[in-house]
């Protein structure tokens, strides 16, 4: 009965070992790691549209460090130098807002819209549509960015004029 007992007890023994060990040998096949995630490329050009049933009324399209655009419809339009500096403090305006998503509960109607866009080379634009309408998340917040933006960019093409 001992000699049973412990025949049992040896099998029994092997047996978990051998499980263990076709366990451990699958898991180390299914064992991966993932890539480190690669970082998006840098912001290429930023434009800030605003446009009345969805014609642009004024649009500032500004590249890191070139030349960038201005139009105005029915007033004129200023291709005007910026420095990768001069983008950057833009870019800083509206940072917060890029890649997240936007959504607009509107109080009035019939309102001009703007458009924020981000380019990244090689990736789909990015873009931020809102309306002085809207009453939603940080639309405050965003106004006052987009402004502050636009601001910047009217004081870096009317430098030289």
């Amino acid at each position: 009965m001992v000699d049973l007992a412990s025949t049992l007890l040896q099998r029994w023994t092997l047996t978990r070992l051998g499980v263990a060990v076709l366990l451990a040998s699958a898991l180390t096949g299914c064992v991966t790691t993932s890539p480190e995630p690669q970082p998006w490329p840098e912001v290429s050009e930023i434009r800030i549209s605003w446009m009345v049933w969805g014609e642009v009324q004024e649009e500032f399209t500004v590249p890191a460090g070139g030349q960038a655009r201005w139009v105005r419809q029915g007033s004129g339009e200023a291709d005007f130098p910026v420095t990768q500096a001069e983008f950057e403090r833009v870019r800083d305006q509206v940072r917060d807002f890029e890649g997240i998503p936007f959504s607009c509960d509107r109080v009035m109607t019939d309102m001009p819209t703007g458009r924020l866009e981000w380019s990244r080379q090689g990736e789909p634009i990015q873009t931020l549509d809102f309306d002085p309408g809207c009453v939603s998340g940080d639309a405050d917040g965003l106004f006052d960015k987009v402004h502050a933006a636009a601001g910047l960019l009217a004081e870096v093409r009317d430098r030289d004029r």
